[in-house]
Parts: C-alpha cells; structure tokens; sequence
C-alpha cells in the first residue's frame, strides 16, 4: 500500500470480497482436476466434490458499486 495515502475501508472490502471470489474459483479448479486425476480408480480424490460456494448479499453488493463508482 502506498505510504501517506488513506485508503477508504469500502474499497478494501470490496478487494477482498473480489480476491475471496478468486480464491473459491481456484477451489473449484483444483476440485476439478482431482476430479479427473482420480475418476477412474475410485481414490479419495474422485470424492472431492467442490468448494461450498457463498452468495453475495445485497448489502455486500451494493458496497461493491459504491466502491467502484
């Protein structure tokens, strides 16, 4: 983060909200690969199904609009 610079606490929910999305889409594809490394022998691997997914609020949708814009 830049030194002397404030930074409003809405854009920094809004960043994290955005990076935690990422980090449940990464889930999704690391699932996905142990999905098809595993299908075929039956493997804990193959048994992994994904990530539990969270919605966003209304409220937590509406602070990431009034982040952006």
């Amino acid at each position: 983060m830049p030194r002397g610079r404030k930074v409003d606490a809405s854009v920094l929910e809004a960043a994290l909200i955005g990076f935690e999305q990422m980090w449940r889409n990464v889930e999704d594809k690391i699932a996905e690969i142990r999905r098809h490394l595993g299908g075929r022998h039956g493997t804990r691997a193959a048994q992994v199904g994904p990530a539990h997914r969270r919605t966003l609020s209304a409220a937590g949708r509406r602070r990431i609009a009034a982040a952006m814009g």
